[in-house]
């Protein structure tokens, strides 16, 4: 039976699930990192993470990893394919003639981008940024510290007010006048950290590639989230193919390397999870560029249960990948109650590390170093009472653990795989 027949099997087999569970349905899985994430945490996550690393399977570079310098030098490619836009094509967010921070006028207009990241519809008109005052101390009364609150063109209010409250308890405890912005969109919020009009912002891992790429922004903090600070992804496959698992669930540790593993994919197809997941696409296809493994084209199933089901079913792509470390999507409540047999049935190939950070705490680049140290440092504290916490989790909307503190070099693994994987990070943005 030809795999696209096999596809609409699953979706019939869901549909009719669906109408014989009235109504409950599997539901699709998002991206882990967000706060709706229902996979259980690790029995055995220690509590401090080391930087990630994959120097068993990434190649050293002859060249940095991520250059700085004109725009559009990042990596040498085919006409048309640049990873990152030139001048030409219209750059993400440009600095200005004059290389200034901030220059007090309106910001490009980026509602083109939103086409791009499915952000918006781009009807609002760019946001348009005050002048910071210039006889007035950053962190004083008329000039505050700005946490930059994006409400998703207002769809989400609660998260400005959560915010606000936030701010003023960060005031009182570290006497800095400090307050919040709403920003409708990630690319709002960029402009503003590009402009120094917001000081502070809490970002997700593509998105601070690439501010701190351009220089906007440096990460401070990084949350702990489910008992990790980062997250992995694994690749999948059905237990009855001719392919090997590579993965111990005894020990929950590999038994070759991603050379070794990774090679039996060569010229099969896979199922993604979509153009955007982290895990479910723009790392595994990263590890497959940097071991060489070709694969027929891929299979887009928008969620990591899908994935799961099209290998459960079989003949619709040979392999798949899906989020791991912090939980398994092939627990999911749907899955175990429609295939409670799919853990014997969908195995674990191979397992990457904790290599996604989780949401972090990022400050513009031009905030002075003894602001960020004693807002770093009151954060930190701020978060081990309670109440603390639970204004930190409704000014964010994600569920926070704790605080710890990394430097840049944290997120080189995943910009090394977003680097082989060629996925355009300009789509990235807010993820």
């Amino acid at each position: 039976m030809p795999w696209y027949f096999k596809l609409a099997l699953v979706a019939c087999i869901s549909a009719l699930l669906l109408s014989a569970c009235g109504g409950r349905g599997p539901t699709p899985t998002p991206e882990p990192s967000l706060a709706a994430q229902s996979s259980p945490a690790p029995s055995n996550t220690p509590e401090e993470v080391a930087t990630p690393s994959l120097e068993s399977e990434l190649p050293t570079m002859e060249t940095d990893l991520l250059p700085t310098g004109e725009i559009g030098d990042l990596l040498p490619t085919e006409e048309g394919s640049e990873l990152f836009p030139t001048e030409e094509d219209g750059d993400l967010l440009p600095t200005g003639e004059n290389g200034d921070i901030f220059t007090g006028e309106e910001t490009e207009d980026l509602s083109g981008l939103g086409e791009d990241t499915g952000e918006f519809s781009g009807t609002e008109e760019p946001l348009q940024f005050q002048p910071t005052p210039a006889d007035i101390p950053l962190g004083q009364p008329g000039n505050p510290l700005v946490l930059g609150v994006v409400t998703n063109s207002g769809q989400n209010p609660e998260l400005l007010d959560n915010s606000l409250i936030l701010a003023s308890q960060l005031s009182e405890l570290t006497g800095y006048s400090i307050d919040a912005m709403e920003v409708n969109t990630t690319t709002d919020l960029l402009n503003g950290m590009q402009l120094g009009a917001i000081h502070m912002a809490w970002l997700q891992p593509f998105t601070y590639i690439l501010a701190s790429r351009r220089d906007y922004a440096q990460v401070a903090l990084v949350t702990k989230h489910f008992g990790v600070y980062a997250y992995g992804m694994q690749f999948l496959a059905n237990a009855n193919t001719e392919l090997t698992s590579y993965f111990d669930t005894n020990t929950n540790q590999n038994t070759a390397d991603a050379t070794e593993a990774l090679a039996q994919f060569a010229d099969l197809r896979p199922c993604w999870v979509d153009e955007l997941s982290a895990s479910g696409y723009v790392a595994p296809a990263g590890y497959l560029a940097i071991n060489q493994v070709t694969t027929q084209s891929p299979l887009f199933m928008q969620s990591h249960t899908a994935v799961i089901r099209a290998l459960y079913v079989g003949g619709i792509c040979d392999f798949g990948a899906t989020y791991a470390v912090y939980g398994d999507p092939r627990t999911a409540e749907t899955l175990q109650q429609d295939i409670p047999d799919v853990l014997q049935k969908v195995m674990i190939v191979w397992q990457s590390g904790e290599i996604i950070p989780n949401l972090n705490f990022s400050f513009q680049s031009e905030v002075p170093a003894e602001m960020v140290e004693k807002i770093t440092t009151t954060l930190m504290d701020y978060v081990l009472d309670q109440n603390g916490l639970d204004v930190v989790n409704a000014a964010t909307g994600y569920e926070i653990d704790d605080f710890q503190q990394v430097d840049d070099s944290f997120y080189n693994p995943l910009r090394e795989l977003l680097q082989y994987s060629r996925v355009n990070l300009r789509t990235l943005v807010g993820k």
